[in-house]
């Protein structure tokens, strides 16, 4: 138990309390010691009279011991009872005096002594005498009875002396305790104080006070900041914390605080506050009243959370929501209408040939090729945006991508469209696929030049940063780590904030009809999300927007030999099995392998062409099937064939090349899986590689 809270007193009382206990004892042994110092000092005055000793001494100094000794014994006559005189040899032998013999008490040196002697028969008594040394080693000593009992008065005085010290060092060591107290105290109070406040600063949480009856307003630091001012620099109150909410959100929470007030309850309100320098947060604020005894409200308490980060981690899951299921209708879409694209340009590329240069008809078939070509690319997007077309993850040199986009785009630049770049990743590498790469880049500054109606100047960033805590950007989260940083920035027109949330979903467009797609944000997106990065947006109507992506960085890159186009091989009558649920990709399918060289077998039923298969496994080279398919999938038939023969090289053909679907493929055995439409070159190259191993 504490030493202040010992009695149930503050310590200052505490103290207070020893101090006068101190000073009554201190006063309580002064007085009898004053006393008593007095009564003795006035009895050595009193008893001990000089001159009479010092007449003895002259006695003894014109008349020898004898002489002395005769004035002794004629001063016996008229002696008080109370009085002493004794006269003695060097060997303390009594010569004269009213006492039977040299007491034993008196010390040996002259001086003045309180003591008690002995007198012979009578009682002994307590005197005060003084002894001197005579010439010749004579002792005289004289005296009187003590008033006061010297040696008991000397105790008495240790005593009170070591009594008021001890209590001395009693309320020095309380005071110390009540003094330590006290400054544990306050050091908690401060650590409490700094801990709450480290804590609001961390959490984003500020605290208020609210006196509706006068008006008083009291803010934490953490409010102060969270509402865009320093600590102590504005003198809160109501309407100035009003004056920073967001218009729009202002009469909303000024009714919600009225109603609260009226009705003498509890509120939570979620608005927005815009700072002085014009950015958006979410906030919080939840509130209580406070009643005294006879139930009026006094006053409210409460808090206030900073839900910025909440807010766009939920829109940011909403998104990825949308794009998810817009996703996953998207792919299905793409992967019907790439059995449409694999027949036109499929038949397209073999009428090319049989075509004569220069004809109408070879024009025709040429605008065909590029409207289908068009419609691959489309494909693509799509398949793409929904997680289906990811390639393989190599490292990227994202510079040397950025600067080729930037090539093109000069190509065909608006003339009231500049563009300034500064790209100083050097070597920079992340892990991706470059076509993606080049489509993140095409897409942004694209979309920032239509933007330029009345032309301006495009933007292009490109740098390496470190983000040492993790931050919540526009879409995703930006954790710790090294990051390739693009910018691109135009000074069009901005985004308005009220489709701001819906840029980055799937066919959603500003533009006119005809011009573009509504893909390129949402392909963006994919693609960044993909890899492991954000996107972060910064716009102002009338100011233009500026689209940051942070690419997790991967190490440095290095040039590699270039790739060189083969020529095409051609097959040497080998016999491939075909197996397509769609006839006309197996009728191009057969007679693009024909004119290869090749002899091709085609199917448009899985169950048929196992069944061919099993009844004679060594008549076929190699296979080439679809993977989606009534009754038996392609990854299934592949794992009905190896099972009936290890070795035989297959191929598999879909539209969906994504991860998961690439992995189930070579899982079940596929040799190597292609993407449709295929060309005629693609998979001449993938045949004859198959075959050769």
């Amino acid at each position: 138990m504490k030493v202040a809270q010992l009695f149930r007193l503050s310590p200052s009382s505490l103290a207070a309390g020893y101090i006068a206990v101190g000073v009554l004892a201190l006063a309580l042994f002064a007085i009898p010691l004053w006393y008593g110092w007095n009564v003795n000092s006035a009895t050595f005055k009193v008893y001990l009279q000089g001159e009479e000793v010092q007449g003895l001494v002259d006695v003894f100094g014109r008349e020898g011991a004898t002489g002395l000794a005769a004035a002794i014994e004629a001063k016996l006559a008229t002696l008080p009872d109370d009085e002493v005189i004794a006269l003695a040899d060097p060997s303390k032998k009594r010569l004269a005096g009213n006492l039977p013999a040299w007491p034993p008490e008196i010390p040996d040196a002259p001086g003045t002594f309180g003591l008690e002697i002995s007198r012979g028969e009578q009682a002994s008594m307590r005197v005060v005498v003084t002894h001197v040394r005579l010439p010749g080693g004579y002792h005289l000593l004289v005296g009187r009875a003590s008033v006061m009992r010297f040696e008991f008065l000397m105790k008495f005085f240790w005593y009170g002396i070591a009594g008021a010290t001890a209590i001395i060092l009693v309320l020095g060591a309380v005071g110390w305790m009540i003094r330590r107290e006290g400054k544990e105290a306050d050091d908690r109070l401060r650590r409490s104080e700094a801990f709450l406040a480290e804590g609001q600063r961390i959490s984003l949480t500020g605290s208020w006070g609210w006196n509706p009856s006068t008006g008083t307003v009291i803010w934490s630091d953490q409010q102060y900041r969270m509402l865009g001012f320093a600590p102590g620099e504005v003198e809160p109150s109501v309407d100035l914390f009003l004056k920073v909410v967001h218009p729009e959100d202002r009469p909303r929470v000024r009714q919600g605080l009225e109603e609260a007030i009226r009705e003498l309850r509890s509120y939570a309100i979620d608005y927005r506050i815009v700072l002085q320098d014009g950015s958006v947060r979410h906030m919080r604020s939840v509130g209580r009243p406070v009643a005294t005894g006879d139930g009026r409200v006094e006053e409210y308490i409460g808090v206030t959370t900073d839900t910025t980060e909440r807010v766009q981690a939920e829109a940011a899951l909403r998104r990825a929501q949308r794009l998810e299921a817009t996703g996953t209708l998207a792919g299905g879409i793409a992967h019907d209408f790439n059995n449409i694209l694999g027949a036109i340009l499929g038949y397209g590329e073999m009428a090319q040939r049989d075509a004569p240069k220069g004809s109408r008809l070879r024009r025709d078939l040429e605008s065909i090729m590029a409207a289908g070509e068009r419609g691959r690319a489309l494909v693509d997007r799509i398949l793409t945006f929904s997680r289906s077309g990811v390639g393989e993850r190599v490292p990227v040199h994202v510079e040397k991508v950025v600067q080729e986009v930037l090539d093109l785009l000069m190509a065909k630049l608006p003339p009231n469209v500049t563009i300034k770049a500064e790209l100083r990743a050097g070597r920079a590498a992340m892990r991706g696929d470059p076509t993606q790469i080049h489509q993140v880049v095409m897409n942004l500054a694209t979309n920032g030049i239509q933007a330029m109606d009345a032309g301006g100047t495009l933007r292009v960033s490109l740098g390496r940063t470190r983000v040492d805590t993790q931050q919540i950007a526009t879409t995703g989260t930006i954790a710790g780590g090294d990051y390739i940083v693009l910018k691109v920035g135009d000074s069009g027109s901005g985004i308005p904030p009220g489709i701001l949330d819906r840029i980055f979903d799937p066919f959603f467009s500003t533009k006119e009809v005809g011009v573009g797609t509504g893909l390129g944000l949402s392909l963006v997106h994919g693609i960044v999300t993909e890899v492991g990065g954000a996107i972060n947006v910064e716009t102002k109507v009338g100011a233009g927007s500026v689209f940051t992506v942070y690419l997790p960085r991967d190490g440095e890159v290095r040039d590699g030999p270039r790739d060189e186009q083969p020529e095409l091989p051609r097959g040497d009558r080998q016999r491939i099995l075909v197996v397509d649920d769609e006839e006309p990709l197996v009728h191009l399918a057969t007679e693009t392998l024909r004119e290869l060289g090749y002899m091709p077998i085609g199917f448009t039923s899985s169950t048929d062409a196992l069944a061919a298969f099993r009844s004679d496994p060594k008549h076929f080279d190699a296979v080439i099937t679809d993977e989606r398919m009534p009754g038996i999938s392609g990854s299934a038939l592949i794992r009905e064939m190896r099972g009936i023969r290890r070795s035989i090289p297959i191929l598999l053909v879909t539209g969906f090349v994504g991860g998961l679907v690439v992995g189930r493929a070579y899982n079940s055995g596929a040799t190597e899986v292609l993407k449709k439409p295929l060309s005629a070159q693609e998979l001449a190259a993938s045949l004859a590689r198959v075959l050769q191993h």
